[in-house]
């Protein structure tokens, strides 16, 4: 049970965004993006291939981030918004919704319930700032600490985080609840010898990225068969 009654149109916004998956594919593009540009540029960067991937990441990281949101509006409209109709996205205002010239949704908060709007915006914020903290630190410790069961230790981190920030806007799958804690320990142990210390980060980011798409694809062949087009069901 919701411990607030308190009718949260942008956290409704927010879980809506990301009912079709597809931001959670796009954020996994990136981070593969980001490992492949940090592996390029350090351990195989005396190769003219790992020159190679690594500005050839650089460039499609800084053209996917920039456009992200207009990319995700791109597919939405094509596979979100003829489903389920469209939802003001939570990084727009109304101003910005009615410029789309699209019908949108309007809901209205009760002005009294004020102070409990701000108190749940605390707890989210405080909530996110501790999450974004334990990853940090996972990161910097597997770089730092030798101890290959500190994969394993970062891994269960990675995942709790995971956890806390996703679960007030989507259910996350335990593909990536259990995928980090599962790949920490298989960097402790079977690729222990492997793995140079320095490059431990990285793929800890691009496991995160594969576990990331994994979790978006399920998640959208999930949509699409509960959601079908209207009139494609009758044929």
């Amino acid at each position: 049970m919701p411990t607030s009654p308190l009718p949260n149109p942008k956290l409704r916004a927010l879980s809506y965004w990301f009912v079709d998956g597809l931001p959670i594919l796009l954020q996994g593009a990136l981070s593969l993006l980001i490992a492949a540009e940090i592996l390029g540029n350090g351990t195989f960067t005396h190769t003219t291939l790992g020159r190679a991937v690594s500005l050839a990441a650089v460039i499609l990281y800084c053209v996917v981030a920039v456009r992200q949101r207009t990319i995700l509006e791109w597919l939405k409209e094509r596979i979100t918004y003829p489903r389920t109709g469209y939802v003001t996205p939570p990084f727009l205002n109304e101003d910005a919704a009615t410029a789309l010239n699209l019908t949108t949704l309007s809901l209205n908060e009760d002005p009294s319930l004020a102070a409990e709007k701000a108190r749940i915006r605390r707890q989210n914020s405080t909530r996110l700032w501790l999450s974004a903290a334990g990853v940090l630190a996972a990161c910097f410790a597997v770089l730092l600490i030798s101890n290959p069961w500190i994969c394993t230790a970062a891994g269960l981190a990675m995942g709790l985080a995971t956890w806390l920030i996703c679960r007030e806007t989507r259910q996350p799958l335990w593909i990536i609840i259990a995928g980090y804690p599962v790949f920490g320990f298989c960097m402790s142990t079977f690729l222990a010898g492997s793995i140079a210390q320095h490059d431990r980060a990285a793929y800890f980011v691009g496991a995160g990225g594969v576990l990331f798409i994994l979790d978006g694809l399920v998640t959208l062949g999930r949509y699409l068969r509960q959601n079908p087009l209207p009139g494609a069901s009758g044929q």
